[in-house]
């Protein structure tokens, strides 16, 4: 589902004109800077400037275009507490000034508050739906509230049949998350090898994966096919974009016919292909994908290559649009292709922007793809 954007031409060059880093007047497409985090620094300092602030593990992204909101989730730092370890899991969002704000955090949330998040999303009124593969659930965090509150998955890993109340319902490692018509989330239980809906009603209903991991289906029903550990996941209009992490693969669904077919990837881990056809590159773990805001582009973290990678969608060619397939820290105000990137994990667009979750790095860029 694509959301209409408040924002204005005339906006977007006032809000330029405060310097703020998440919509910079002037900046040649391609060209990366970090918007939040201190770059290959990790640390647990909260700064009221992003820039200044210090993240571990910046996991994912998600960007409000209505308020041109940026929030990211830091998978936070390891701590032993009463005998157990936990990770202090934090959301933070920048605003287009560049100023912080700490949303939440592990050291002040409940033991039921998100504890490693996988993925984000900006949902109808400017609520965050959030994922947690470790504690087995579904959140979200409602615009104003400072805690979010579980609206799937009880806590414990479990296969849940269809029908089965969401908020009552076992679900296994919880990953991407996306917004469809109708107010339905969806989500991809990366540990049962599926993709879920929760429908207007509450209640669940299996999209794609038959709950056994593999690779078969292409061309078939979404439901009766196989998927190998699904990470993000995107919607644009009628169709739902799949990181099938373990296939190597993006797949897509048609939410009218309900039939699956592979977008990219051959399905074995490498890197090649681009210029060429989607269908014929090799992918290294995909963890998350993006729609531009016209939907004629597919963004997709390529965790295992290091790199950001788009196709086309109108003419089926891929190409790298960030990281050098290098590692090493190569330092911000680069060109997309001369920087580096460390396992990228998340990726949002919006207003013409990318914002990319560069987890090695402890850092989260912004890249001008279209203004």
């Amino acid at each position: 589902m694509v959301r209409s954007s408040a924002l204005t031409v005339a906006s977007l060059v006032a809000l330029a004109a405060c310097g703020d880093p998440l919509i910079v007047l002037g900046d040649a497409p391609g060209r990366m800077r970090i918007v939040a985090g201190v770059g290959d620094s990790i640390g647990t300092r909260i700064d009221t400037l992003a820039t200044r602030t210090r993240l571990t593990e910046p996991v994912a992204v998600a960007f409000d275009e209505s308020q041109a909101v940026l929030f990211a989730a830091d998978r936070g730092a390891v701590v032993q507490s009463g005998g157990s370890t936990r990770r202090m899991a934090r959301l933070v969002s920048v605003r287009s000034n560049g100023r912080l704000t700490l949303v939440f955090s592990g050291a002040s949330c409940p033991a039921a508050c998100p504890q490693a998040v996988h993925s984000i999303v900006v949902a109808t009124g400017g609520a965050v739906l959030l994922t947690d593969g470790v504690a087995h659930r579904v959140y979200r965090l409602d615009a104003g509230a400072s805690l979010p509150a579980a609206i799937a998955g009880d806590g414990t890993a479990g296969d849940a049949p269809d029908g089965t109340l969401a908020a009552n319902a076992r679900v296994r490692a919880p990953s991407g998350i996306a917004v469809g018509d109708g107010g339905r989330i969806y989500f991809a239980e990366q540990g049962g090898h599926r993709i879920r809906v929760i429908e207007p009603d509450g209640r669940l209903r299996t999209v794609a994966g038959t709950g056994s991991p593999g690779a078969a289906g292409d061309g078939g029903p979404a439901a009766a096919a196989q998927l190998n550990s699904p990470a993000g996941i995107a919607v644009g209009g009628d169709v739902l974009y799949i990181a099938d992490r373990l296939n190597h693969r993006i797949r897509a669904v048609s939410l009218t016919t309900g039939l699956i077919t592979t977008l990219a990837g051959q399905g074995a881990a490498g890197f090649g292909g681009d210029g060429g056809p989607a269908t014929e590159a090799r992918f290294d773990r995909p963890e998350s994908v993006a729609l531009s805001t016209d939907q004629l582009t597919v963004f997709i973290a390529d965790y295992g290559n290091h790199r950001i990678r788009a196709i086309n969608l109108s003419s089926g060619i891929v190409q790298s649009s960030a990281g050098t397939g290098s590692v090493s820290w190569s330092g911000a105000g680069r060109p997309a292709g001369q920087t580096s990137l460390e396992l990228p994990s998340g990726v949002a667009a919006g207003l013409g922007f990318l914002f990319i979750a560069d987890t090695g790095h402890s850092v989260v860029w912004r890249m001008v793809v279209r203004l």
